[in-house]
């Protein structure tokens, strides 16, 4: 257990964690958080892991996670995947904005990569194929249901262009 130090009239201490600096053109120490692999039994389970900020009666601090920038390559990626599993069903993967009792609930904001010289970066959303025996998982596009007012519209469109605009197109596969 690793724990900074309270404070009566300021702001808590700090942990700071950081690897070592490398030399020349080598890099620098990697870092890795992981719980333990638990393979006893035959249904035993791994440590759950928790990145949290505290409660607070104000704002509530945000969580960080970004790669470096980089001036001579490229960035590194941020990579969130769900483990593999081989005889039950696929672990969901979900990303929720924050609830509010009496304002409006959080947004969700997926972003491509600006470019101040060529074109900025795609998203796709995509499910993947079937195995032999199955059928490729369906893609959902929805607003919820409203209790006193209208549901709020789904708009899809592109943006707009000195020369001509880009297509939107709907196909069904064959």
């Amino acid at each position: 257990q690793l724990n900074a130090g309270d404070s009566d009239s300021s702001t808590g201490g700090v942990v700071s964690i950081t690897t070592g600096k490398g030399s020349g053109d080598t890099g620098s120490g990697a870092m890795t958080i992981t719980t333990a692999n638990q393979d006893l039994g035959t249904s035993s389970i791994s440590g759950a892991l928790f990145l949290t900020t505290g409660t607070a009666t104000g704002d509530t601090g945000d969580i960080t996670l970004e790669t470096g920038s980089s001036t001579n390559g490229q960035a590194g990626n941020i990579i969130l995947s769900v483990g593999s599993t081989e005889i039950g069903d696929g672990a969901d993967y979900t990303i929720a904005a924050g609830n509010s009792k009496v304002g409006v609930g959080g947004s969700v904001f997926v972003t491509s990569g600006y470019s101040t010289s060529g074109s900025s970066g795609a998203i796709e959303i995509e499910t993947v194929n079937s195995g032999a025996n199955g059928v490729s998982g369906p893609i959902t596009i929805n607003t919820g249901v409203s209790q006193n007012g209208n549901s709020s519209a789904v708009s899809i469109f592109s943006g707009s262009s000195d020369e001509s605009g880009g297509a939107i197109s709907l196909s069904v596969g064959t």
